[in-house]
């Protein structure tokens, strides 16, 4: 009887207490519906590309390469991003499309923005402090549109198109984080330091220049990309600029340093044709021996700096035909050569030797002076007590 009244009591309490229903967000289909809208906002970005500043087959690959990064990797948070109808109603300086959205005239952007849709600059935006813009679609920067980033502001997109005669400027400690960006025809400038992911692909196409430079001779900026220069294009470097260890400056078309240019790595350069300008400065960094190659052509000019220490033997610039020799040739702060002499003049510690050859300048450690120095003695008290047993020779015949 007893056991019958506690279950009875059991269903009494049960009926009485309501049902709790928790809903869990799928972040599987958040991030899944993001996806599918910077796919869709990417193809229609890349239709409001001028067809004749980047050609089909770069768009192709550009399509590619952003469908590849992922938001993780340009570290935006997909819980975080909201639709371009969104963006547009919290700031007036946009307007939205279903998966767009415009930048039309000259305007000011105060709060971050975090989104699947394109970004379209039709002429000059500016992100003030804190004013982040990511994107997991394309940033489109038409031709002769402008965009400057303050310090302490991060732009990052799965793909930024520089169309046409574009100019990209980049605080000192504002960061510009790209999967990957394409050149169109014209001249096109990034100013400041450049931070790619995934293949960290930056294509200058034909009849394009890329030119990347600092804020001033004084500071540096440094790009962290995979640069490849179609034919009859060209990245020109001015101020100050370094190549991050992975990063490459690779293709058919031309490499122009007219300010100093820093190489990391092995292999750094291997283009059509390199040009170090009389104002131009190629400093090594690294411990390498082979760092640039031109395929076709090397006009040396300028200064040549090592500074990697005691691990480096020999430096190598390999080309198909040379015009030119460097001007000077520096290593660890210290003048080795001077133009005009293929011997490489001797400094406090080292001998170098610069040759310039029709397939390969080469600048080598021949020996440490101090060696040198040592030999010398050694070869003089070496005589020193030849001549003494002579003379000892000499006193006991004498006896």
């Amino acid at each position: 009887m007893f056991i019958i009244l506690f279950i009875a009591s059991i269903a009494v309490v049960s009926a009485q207490v309501p049902e709790i229903t928790v809903s869990i967000p799928d972040v599987g289909s958040v991030v899944n519906d993001a996806l599918a809208v910077a796919n869709k906002a990417t193809a229609q970005a890349l239709l409001a590309i001028d067809s004749s500043k980047v050609n089909a087959a770069l768009k192709s690959s550009f399509e590619a390469n952003v469908k590849a990064t992922s938001a993780a990797q340009l570290s935006i948070d997909a819980a975080a991003i909201t639709t371009a109808a969104a963006v547009a109603s919290a700031n007036s300086a946009f307007t939205a499309s279903e998966t767009a959205l415009t930048l039309a005239s000259t305007a000011t952007v105060d709060a971050a923005v975090v989104t699947a849709a394109s970004i379209q600059v039709a002429n000059e935006a500016v992100l003030n402090a804190q004013a982040d813009l990511a994107t997991t679609s394309v940033l489109l920067l038409k031709s002769n549109a402008e965009l400057k980033v303050a310090a302490g502001t991060t732009v990052s997109a799965a793909g930024l198109v520089l169309e046409s005669a574009n100019q990209v400027q980049v605080a000192s400690d504002g960061v510009l984080r790209c999967g990957t960006i394409v050149v169109g025809k014209g001249k096109s400038t990034i100013e400041g330091s450049v931070s790619m992911v995934d293949k960290k692909v930056v294509e200058i196409a034909s009849e394009g220049q890329l030119v990347l430079t600092s804020a001033a001779a004084s500071t540096q900026a440094t790009v962290d990309a995979a640069l490849a220069v179609q034919a009859q294009a060209e990245v020109l470097v001015e101020n100050s600029v370094r190549l991050a260890s992975a990063a490459r400056v690779t293709g058919e078309g031309a490499l122009n340093v007219a300010g100093a240019l820093a190489l990391s790595s092995e292999n750094a350069v291997r283009v059509g044709m390199l040009t170090v300008a009389e104002s131009g400065k190629l400093q090594i960094d690294a411990a390498t021996s082979l760092v640039a190659e031109a395929t076709n052509k090397a006009e040396l000019a300028g200064e040549a700096v090592i500074t990697a220490g005691a691990n480096v033997e020999q430096v190598v610039i390999k080309h198909a035909s040379r015009t030119g020799e460097f001007d000077k040739v520096t290593v660890n702060g210290q003048v080795a050569a001077t133009a005009g002499a293929s011997a490489g003049r001797k400094r406090a510690e080292e001998a170098w030797e610069t040759t310039y050859g029709e397939k390969e300048t080469t600048i080598t450690k021949t020996q440490s002076n101090n060696a040198a120095v040592l030999l010398s003695s050694i070869g003089i008290l070496m005589i020193s007590m030849m001549r003494s047993e002579e003379h000892t020779s000499e006193l006991q015949s004498l006896e």
